[in-house]
């Protein structure tokens, strides 16, 4: 989960007497008056602890693993930290501070930093560190093959009335991805009257309701152009706070997927004619869904049925 830290008080003041340095007196700028109480502020956040330092066996290599979680964690945490600090916001999670800031255009940035510490830590969050097999190193790559988790009886149950067969689901749900034209969130979530559905987000996207908006029942980038469709979204978007999100949008995610490039490029690379599956996101995609962790998710899953806020929820 996200924790807080205490940041230290400052201990630097500069007297409003002190002199300026020669090269501020050659410009005219008298001295700087930089008085910081040493008093201690707030709380803030913290990159969560991953068992993965070595990589993600069967998904990504150290190296894909630092890119994709501890470089871009801590990128968009302290950018978070930057646009919260002394403004009373300091111990508040990224879920709730991207559903406050999501339809506040001047607050933006403090979004996008909120929902990608979120988004990204969620789908992390979903990945199991899984044995491999006996004849592969134990060096984590995205070539190992792992042992999966098997899904829990009650939630293929679950899987089975919504998307026919486990089958069916993972087709669907790896399509949807690759269908994707652009960096984004795949999610699998549960609506208010407790069916399964993929949720497909851009860029910084949240599938959170209270997130949203505007209604727009199509992902226009995964299916053909309809003119009814268009000039509903049209309208809508005339003023979006006007509109706040449908009844499809009631939903808690409890599954993500991550298609940004910098977290599978590093790994696949783009696209190779020499292999079996030329493209890079392509065979990412197939090796995630082979280390998620099903515990996880139908836990998930039977927490959403009760409303339990727990920190996954909360983050």
């Amino acid at each position: 989960m996200f924790r807080s830290r205490l940041r230290p008080a400052s201990i630097r003041t500069v007297s409003a007497n002190a002199s300026p340095s020669p090269r501020l007196a050659a410009l005219g700028i008298g001295a700087i008056r930089n008085t910081v109480p040493a008093v201690p502020v707030r709380c803030l956040q913290t990159v969560p602890t991953l068992d993965f330092k070595d990589g993600v066996p069967g998904l990504l290599s150290k190296k894909g693993f630092d890119l994709a979680y501890t470089e871009y964690q801590r990128m968009q945490v302290d950018r978070l930290n930057s646009f919260i600090s002394g403004t009373g916001l300091e111990d508040t999670f990224p879920k709730q501070l991207l559903i406050m800031f999501s339809r506040d255009v001047d607050k933006a940035p403090l979004f996008n930093a909120a929902s990608m510490s979120h988004n990204n830590h969620f789908f992390f969050s979903t990945i199991a560190k899984l044995p491999t097999r006996s004849e592969d190193s134990g060096v984590p790559e995205p070539s190992q093959q792992v042992v999966p988790i098997p899904i829990r009886p009650s939630f293929q149950m679950v899987i089975e009335n919504n998307f026919s067969s486990v089958e069916t689901f993972r087709q669907y749900f790896l399509d949807t991805a690759l269908a994707m034209f652009g960096p984004g969130f795949v999610w699998l979530v549960k609506t208010s009257s407790g069916q399964l559905k993929i949720v497909c987000t851009y860029l910084a996207g949240s599938p959170y309701s209270k997130a949203h908006h505007k209604k727009q029942s199509v992902d226009t980038n995964t299916i053909p152009y309809n003119h009814q469709d268009a000039a509903e979204i049209f309208e809508r978007s005339k003023n979006p706070r006007n509109h706040p999100a449908g009844d499809a949008a009631d939903i808690t995610p409890i599954l993500c997927l991550n298609t940004w490039e910098h977290v599978w490029l590093p790994d696949y690379g783009m696209y190779n004619p020499e292999d079996p599956i030329p493209s890079g996101k392509e065979r990412y995609v197939y090796n995630w869904w082979n280390v998620v962790n099903w515990d996880k998710v139908a836990d998930n899953w039977d927490s959403s049925l009760g409303h339990v806020a727990n920190e996954l929820y909360r983050r």
